[in-house]
Formats: C-alpha cells, structure tokens, sequence
C-alpha cells in the first residue's frame, strides 16, 4: 500500500469519527469547528515516532518520561493533565512529575494542588529576558536567606494511592540548612541521593507535603528551591508540567542549570509548546526564532541522543481587536523546522479549526475573553485531543508496520483523494509525475510526501531556488 494512499485511508477514518473524540474511559463531543482528521502526532521519519511508541509499550517495566515545556497554555496543568491521563492509561502510572509551591513566585499554581509559605523569598522564572536568579529545569527558582522558611504544598486531587518517592532538587551550601519535610504532618527522613537532590520515600500516598528550611550555619548564601518531583513506586508514565506563563522559545536557553538538572528527569520525550509569546507582539516571525529553535532542539540532542522531541505550532487568536495572522504563518514555519531537524509535530493550529476560529472557541465557552488563553473545559479538550494524537499514530503504526512517515503536510483530505488519482494516472514512461503546488507547500514537504528530495525536485524542474508558487505544476522523480 503506497503511503499516500495509506494516509488517505487514515484520515477517511478519523472523518467517519469526527464527531467524537475517543479517549481512555471517555467519550466527548467535539465542537464543529475542530478538525479530527488532521488530529495526528506527525512525523516524516518513522525512527522518531518508534522510540515513543517503543517506549510506551514497555513503560509498565522500564518506565517512559515526558518533559512538556511550554508557557501560560502549560503551566496550569489543565491541558497536560489529560494528556498524563490518556497515556498513563497506555504505559501505567509511574508518577505526577514536577511540582513547586507557586505561591512564593508570586504565580498560579497548578490544577490539582494549591500552596503556601512563610519567610522571605525571592524568586525568578524563564519568562525574564534576563533572570536574576540562576533558573532550573522546573523554569522557576526562589532563594532565602532566612533563619526560618517554610512552604505547604496541598493536594487537591488525591493521588494515587501507594507508595511514593519525592525528590526535592534545591541548592544547599555548605549544609548550612537544615531541611524538614513532613507528609501528613509526620516528618520523612531524607538522604541525599546525588548532587543538588534531596531524596525521600513514602509508603503510602499523602494530601499534605511541608518543608521547613532553617539555617545552622553563619553562611552568605541562600537556600535555593527548584522544584520537587512526585513518583510512584512502580514504573510506569510520568508527564511532567514545566509549563512558565509568558515564556518563549529561548526559555530552555535561559536556564543555566538545564544541563545539570534535565538529567535528574531523563526524559524520554521532550514536547517543545512555545510560540505564543514569540509571535503575539508583533504580529510576526521574530528574526533569530529560528536560530532560537534550533539551537534547542541540537542542545536537546546533545544531551538526549536517543529521546523524541516533538513541536507544537499555536492556535489561532486575537490581540486587543486584531487577528494574529502569524498564527498560520508559523503553523507552517515550525512544520518546515520538524521536518528538517527530524522531530515530530502537533499541528495545533489546524486541528483547533487554523485561522480566523478563536471568536467560535469564545461563543462556545472554550476561551476566555481576552481571546488567547482557554477556559478550564477548553484547556482539558486540547489535552485530550492531543492525547488522542497519540492514539491515533500508534493505531496508524501498528495498522501499517511499514509505515515510514505520517506527514500530512498542506493536504486535505480532498487534496489527498485528488493526488492519488493524479499520480495513478499521470506516471509517465520515465517513472515520474507530476505535482501541482498548493498554497502553504514547501519543496521540503513536498520531497518528503514523494519520497524524494529537494535537490532532486530542483534539478527536474530547472529551479535555482526554493521558491515555488501555488499552481505552478512540477515534474517529481525518485533520487
């Protein structure tokens, strides 16, 4: 079966079920404006969608860690939690993940626990241009010096019960802190389990975590607190929240301790969901994004040779009355970028509806009014919808074992019908075909839905660039 065929079969399918959405124990109506049939992890190399898919399969014995980055889309944690949810259900509960005691940032906390603090702190976060105090992998930081400090971390929503294991990731200098933490008002005894991580376990789940920091020693130096990770005691999936309201693409880049710290996580699948602030202000592609991007995903690589990364593009919005039209434009933009650094893509923007639908999200209770951040129900169906993504690419790979690429590119499903029918019928003599472009394609995309490249497309056609046109009618042939 030819891939082109293959995901027209595929996207037949999800239009049968566009009006539900299907998820582990759940079943939801989809609103009119979402489209179901674009609602796919894609990927243009099968070999990065195969470590999750591996990975997920065998979570229950060796554990599958996700890493979602993002800003204020991510950091409440409603959208994410659906996600940790759906694939939980697929690979086992190995965990919440990362949490902190917002409150002493001065910020929101997440959906299912609230917090609270006594002393003096002074805190940071990777929405600063310029942080003032060294960040870590969690995105944010607070620091005292106080004699006497504490925060309270109370869970809303029960976890599950069993056994636990924290991790407290903080900077303690000289020991000249002295560290308390209490479950249920019962102090656990903690070890130090590598550097910077303080590391204790529980047998039984808990609602109420407290830390009490007091200082012991004369010292210049402040206790600083980077977050805490909540694990179960079996395998299982772990989806961390490391969402920061009002980050950008170099948020990653601004924490000095990234490298220090990621490894504390060893996440398996790093999920990049920035952009919103990048191109909000302006209306526009940012110079140096791109070089912001990409230098990311290589630190990424460098550190996580064998871990997937997957980008995001953002939904449609609106600013103090005006559309932002770049929405689109970098809904191609990150396309283009996925494609050549090989790493897989959420295409947001298109199943959320793509352009001019945020006013439909708003009439129907899913946004806000400010007409950029969701409402609590709008939120978890994103979450859902991209749990879903998964499913849907992983019943596509096991449908097909072949399958070397889910790439829907600037197609419709229309477009897919029509470009089978055309390469079934205008193959020449010389095995090529023809291609006629369509708005939004790029010679990269292209080469990959053809299975050949952009220098061999180039010298078919006579191009010395890499500009095409929509209509314009190209001559494809293998490499």
């Amino acid at each position: 079966m030819s891939s082109n065929i293959f995901k027209l079969l595929i996207l037949l399918l999800a239009l049968l079920s566009s009006s539900i959405l299907k998820v582990t124990g759940q079943v939801t109506e989809l609103p009119a404006f979402i489209k179901p049939d674009y609602n796919y992890v894609e990927f243009g190399d099968s070999v990065e969608f195969r470590k999750v898919k591996q990975g997920l399969e065998q979570a229950k014995t060796k554990g599958f860690v996700v890493a979602h980055f993002g800003d204020s889309h991510v950091q409440p944690d409603f959208s994410t939690a659906e996600l940790r949810r759906i694939l939980q259900g697929i690979g086992g509960d190995g965990g919440r993940g990362m949490i902190f005691p917002y409150s002493i940032a001065k910020s929101y906390s997440h959906s299912d626990y609230k917090s609270s603090y006594t002393g003096n702190w002074e805190s940071a976060n990777s929405m600063h241009t310029t942080p003032k105090i060294p960040l870590g992998v969690s995105g944010f930081v607070s620091k005292t010096q106080d004699s006497a400090a504490t925060f309270t971390i109370t869970i809303t929503k029960p976890l599950p019960i069993g056994p636990k294991t924290i991790k407290l990731i903080c900077e303690n200098p000289n020991n000249a802190y002295t560290i308390k933490l209490s479950l249920n008002n019962k102090v656990i005894r903690g070890k130090a389990s590598e550097s910077n991580v303080m590391l204790y376990q529980s047998p039984v789940s808990f609602d109420t975590l407290s830390v009490e920091i007091s200082k012991v020693k004369f010292t210049d130096e402040p206790f600083q607190l980077y977050g805490l990770v909540l694990e179960s005691g079996t395998p299982g999936v772990i989806c961390h929240n490391l969402g920061v309201g009002g980050a950008r693409f170099d948020a990653i880049q601004q924490q000095k301790l990234f490298k220090s710290q990621i490894g504390i996580l060893n996440p398996d699948l790093f999920i990049l969901d920035w952009g919103t602030n990048d191109i909000i202000a302006g209306n526009a592609i940012p110079t140096g994004l791109r070089e912001n991007i990409i230098a990311t995903i290589n630190l990424i690589r460098q550190l996580f040779p064998n871990s997937a990364i997957m980008l995001t593009s953002v939904q449609d919005m609106n600013r103090r009355g005006r559309n932002i039209t770049s929405a689109k434009t970098f809904s191609a933009f990150i396309r283009e970028i996925a494609l050549e650094k090989k790493c897989l893509f959420y295409d947001w923007f298109r199943v959320s509806g793509g352009a001019r639908k945020m006013k439909k999200w708003v009439a129907a209770q899913y946004a806000g009014k400010d007409n950029i951040h969701l409402t609590v129900k709008g939120y978890r169906l994103k979450g859902q919808l991209m749990g879903q993504a998964f499913l849907n690419s992983l019943d596509s790979t096991n449908n097909n074992q072949n399958l070397d690429s889910l790439w829907l590119g600037n197609e419709t499903m229309q477009d897919l019908a029509v470009e089978v029918e055309k390469s079934n019928s205008t193959i020449n003599n010389k095995g090529s075909k023809y291609y006629v472009v369509k708005k939004g394609d790029t010679l990269s995309g292209i080469a990959a839905r053809n299975k050949t490249t952009v220098t061999a497309i180039k010298k078919a056609n006579g191009l010395k660039s890499d500009r095409i046109n929509a209509g314009q009618k190209l001559i494809i042939r293998k490499p």
